[in-house]
């Protein structure tokens, strides 16, 4: 039955818990030996998608359990030995798409001097929300992965996505 229990989670989301469903990092952390979900968002693709918390965010689960029995099927084994086979292999892989994730942000580390930034902050309330556009010369911003750690002439230091709506370095 839909609906919720209490603020965490929908039922629907309970039931794919059941089955063995669950979030990427929830798989991630399953899995350890330096998992990610950002690895186990590279290796496999969202069995579901269930509501959580009580803003009523959509949150993709993940089925290993299921991809290996495709997979396994796919190799012509249907026994519960080519199964388990499967399972390590895509654990191996979201392994392996984690660590080479981490490389990639790591690699990256570039700073840029004497910058001009240009970002929105938001503010208002939810139902009326308003977008304030700020733009300051003479930062300094530094690359880490998807994000950009700008410190201002004034000292004051922010982060921002590399994809943040509003976003620009020049």
């Amino acid at each position: 039955m839909a609906g919720y229990d209490g603020f965490s989670m929908s039922n629907n989301a309970r039931r794919a818990y059941a089955r063995g469903e669950a979030p990427a990092s929830k798989i991630a952390q399953r899995i350890g030996r330096g998992a990610t979900a950002k690895g186990v968002r590279a290796v496999l693709r969202p069995s579901s998608w269930h509501h959580t918390s009580k803003e009523f965010n959509r949150t993709d689960f993940f089925d290993i359990g299921s991809a290996a029995e495709n997979l396994a099927d796919e190799c012509g084994a249907q026994d519960a030995a080519a199964v388990a086979r499967a399972i390590q292999w895509i654990e191996a892989a979201i392994i392996g798409a984690s660590k080479a994730a981490a490389a990639d942000t790591t690699a990256e580390n570039e700073t840029i001097s004497n910058a001009t930034v240009r970002w929105l902050e938001w503010g208002g309330t939810r139902k009326h929300p308003v977008a304030v556009v700020h733009e300051a010369h003479g930062c300094s911003v530094q690359a880490r992965g998807d994000w950009r750690i700008v410190t201002l002439p004034d000292g004051k230091v922010f982060r921002k996505n590399v994809n943040t709506r509003g976003f620009e370095v020049a």
